[in-house]
């Protein structure tokens, strides 16, 4: 085998690596890749007439009455991800999840590229279909953890990850780890998952309703539910009881469980906004 196997099966045969650090690295090029990439179009305006907007104010005009600074939204986040809840959740990772999967050791050396696929597929489902359940828990029962992050009225990229531990772990970490549980992926799947779903949280917050981001994102494929979903969520579901729009990647949960707002209705892009004002040439 060349180096790059011998690498990969060292990779494999240590649990605290393909099982602990692995998705920890994944979970940062997640959120700090597609954050960069997304802050950087934005404050570009490359992509601003993609903006969603409401009422009267620009986007741009929303993100300066923000109550919570960009860089106090970057520092919280960075320790949420970085600091010493991730790095216990890696130990945690570590110990539990080649008992409840399978040892990196016992795995192969790469997935098929069915298996990679179905597995992928399944986590990308499941996962959101948890992130549903606990979201909406956190609106019910746990308000009191959750309107942190929703103090954040006009979400950007880096404020998905500006929130509390606990709502964090109900939202994200235990739906993300029963979807593993429940698919048995290999570590390579697990860890491509937890990048690309990390991403699409990041751009579920960013406000862009593009067709670049769109088409990067596959937000196109059916049942997928678009920016707009979450962005509207954080607009009109501020309050405990009886939000709307819980689910982030698919809209098929919303829809089942009578929780489905009416987006469409209450938000436009900027490109409508100035065709009304006939200046969109």
């Amino acid at each position: 085998p060349g180096a790059m196997e011998k690498t990969l099966r060292q990779w494999l045969d240590r649990d605290w690596l393909c099982w602990g650090l692995g998705p920890y690295i994944a979970v940062n090029l997640g959120y700090f890749g597609t954050s960069a990439l997304l802050e950087g179009l934005i404050w570009s305006g490359t992509v601003k007439h993609g903006f969603i907007e409401y009422g009267e104010d620009s986007r741009e005009e929303a993100l300066s009455k923000q109550t919570l600074p960009f860089w106090t939204q970057l520092r919280v986040a960075t320790w949420n991800i970085m600091g010493p809840m991730a790095l216990f959740n890696v130990a945690v990772t570590a110990v539990t999840l080649p008992r409840l999967i399978r040892s990196g050791a016992d795995a192969a050396l790469l997935p098929t590229s069915r298996r990679f696929l179905e597995h992928f597929v399944a986590m990308e489902l499941i996962g959101d279909f948890f992130l549903y359940v606990g979201h909406r828990i956190l609106h019910e029962w746990l308000w009191d953890y959750h309107k942190f992050h929703h103090s954040i009225s006009t979400p950007t990229p880096v404020s998905t990850a500006c929130i509390d531990p606990l709502d964090a772990t109900v939202q994200a970490g235990l739906p993300r780890l029963a979807a593993a549980v429940m698919t048995q992926p290999h570590p390579l799947t697990f860890c491509a998952y937890l990048m690309a779903s990390v991403a699409e949280n990041v751009l579920n917050h960013s406000g862009l309703d593009h067709w670049f981001t769109n088409l990067l994102f596959l937000k196109m494929l059916p049942f997928r539910a678009s920016v707009a979903v979450h962005d509207a969520h954080h607009k009109y579901s501020n309050y405990p009881k009886n939000a709307k729009n819980f689910g982030e990647n698919f809209w098929l949960w919303d829809w089942a469980f009578g929780s489905l707002g009416k987006v469409g209705e209450a938000t436009r892009h900027r490109c409508e906004t100035e065709r009304l004002a006939k200046i969109c040439r």
